[in-house]
């Protein structure tokens, strides 16, 4: 039974790679943002953070921590720049 790559694909510094991917196309840098912020002092903490390149949200995610949350993005964003998404026919 075939996989989604997304599902085996395991990125170990994801910042760092979409930043280097930007930069190959010529763009710049992602820059990070926090977009909202629920129960912040609290065991269910979640905070939602997008990432911009050039004003365009290019990926965002959710996560338990910014730190998280800025990961999950960062994975967001190179999975629509490589075209990885479920709904894309193979």
């Amino acid at each position: 039974m075939p996989s989604d790559i997304t599902d085996i694909w395991n990125v170990e510094n994801p910042t760092g790679i979409l930043t280097q991917v930007l930069k190959n196309e010529g763009r710049e840098r992602p820059e990070f943002r926090l977009l909202w912020v629920n129960g912040q002092d609290t065991i269910l903490a979640c905070y939602h953070v997008g990432v911009y390149c050039s004003k365009e949200l290019i990926g965002q995610s959710p996560g338990e921590t910014i730190d998280i949350a800025q990961d999950m993005a960062a994975r967001d964003a190179l999975r629509k720049l490589f075209c990885f998404l479920e709904h894309f026919a193979p």
